[in-house]
């Protein structure tokens, strides 16, 4: 299981988060329009995996990727602080200590979607995972 899956499931029953949707990349439930609250959605992106030869486990390198969109009714200031609420609360969250490390883009308007978004990447601290099963 990814720590976006996780931190996922984390953030649907955190309390700073309450007032917003959350969900899975590719877990294929459309996104509501229009949206009436904040929807973020969790992904993950595969940096690297090395294993020694002899050892049963491989060293995984992870991204967790979050986008938040906004309704375009409100702006792009909004959109910003929704971001900053969901990196402090996902921080908190974060009980593995696994995040070293958070880069934001700046918002942005999509005229197709009729929202405002902004990415967020995660870094995440090396996990090593047992082939045995």
């Amino acid at each position: 299981m990814s720590y976006a899956l996780e931190m996922c499931e984390k953030a649907k029953h955190c309390s700073m988060l309450s007032e917003m949707d959350t969900a899975v990349e590719h877990s294929y439930s459309p996104m509501p329009f229009p949206l009436s609250k904040p929807y973020i959605c969790f992904g993950t992106e595969y940096v690297s995996e090395d294993f020694l030869i002899g050892d049963d486990s491989i060293c995984i390198k992870e991204n967790m990727l979050v986008r938040i969109d906004v309704s375009d009714e409100s702006n792009g200031e909004y959109c910003r602080e929704c971001a900053r609420i969901v990196c402090t609360a996902l921080t908190e969250l974060d009980s593995q200590k696994r995040i070293v490390s958070i880069s934001a883009d700046k918002c942005c308007h999509d005229q197709k979607l009729g929202t405002y978004f902004i990415n967020i990447k995660f870094g995440l601290r090396e996990v090593r995972r047992s082939n045995n099963y």
